[in-house]
């Protein structure tokens, strides 16, 4: 886990940097100085970038910049040409302030599942389905909207740990659990930006890999 930890910062970290880098473009002598705010409110939790034309250059000029455009998570291109879209975005996060509330929750989850006796190779089970699970329902949910951030692994744990709450009856951990996820939820619903098909559909996937731990425990 503390390996995930490090993963998290450091491929963060690159493409922070790599987007920061590419604010102050120079194209044929010209220079077209991106806004730090229009980073902010265009990757905060997966938001859609807004794309800018630049005059004498034919292509699209995305303020996510290269490293975020290849990896980060677009339904239509990671069901068709590139797969591997589905798990990538967990790496990928809109700034600094969404990197730090993922790694608080995901702090927050790992006592739980030691409560619950995880196994190591079992939790790298729950986040990756979790991932792709989360994924696979903000497609179809929002096919229109790309996607970055590790929401959908954790909110895979948080379901996990549900489970098990209730079937331990943990009562009070478990309303504790239903009133995290449920907040979370409200407040995707009405902010703009957030992908609650990625975390209902890792709350699920969560959900079922507790189903399946508890069936061959």
């Amino acid at each position: 886990m503390k390996f995930g930890y490090f993963l998290q910062v450091s491929v963060s970290v690159v493409q922070y940097a790599l987007v920061r880098r590419s604010f102050n473009k120079v194209y044929f002598g010209q220079k077209f100085p991106i806004p730090f705010t229009d980073h902010v409110s265009n990757l905060l939790q997966g938001r859609a970038s807004r794309n800018i034309r630049i005059p004498g250059v034919s292509q699209v000029y995305s303020v996510q910049g290269a490293f975020t455009n290849t990896f980060k998570f677009v339904p239509r291109l990671a069901s068709s040409s590139e797969p591997y879209r589905f798990l990538t975005n967990f790496f990928l996060h809109g700034d600094p302030l969404h990197l730090w509330f993922n790694l608080s929750f995901f702090a927050s989850i790992v006592p739980l599942l030691r409560q619950f006796n995880c196994p190591r190779k079992l939790f790298y089970i729950i986040f990756t389905m979790s991932v792709i699970g989360g994924n696979i329902l903000h497609s179809i949910v929002s096919p229109a909207s790309p996607a970055v951030g590790a929401s959908g692994g954790l909110f895979g744990l948080l379901g996990f740990c549900l489970l098990l709450a209730k079937k331990y009856r943990q009562n009070a951990l478990s309303e504790s659990l239903m009133r995290t996820a449920g907040i979370n939820l409200i407040y995707g619903y009405l902010a703009s930006g957030i992908s609650n098909g990625a975390h209902i559909g890792g709350l699920i996937s969560g959900g079922l890999c507790g189903v399946f731990f508890l069936a061959f425990k």
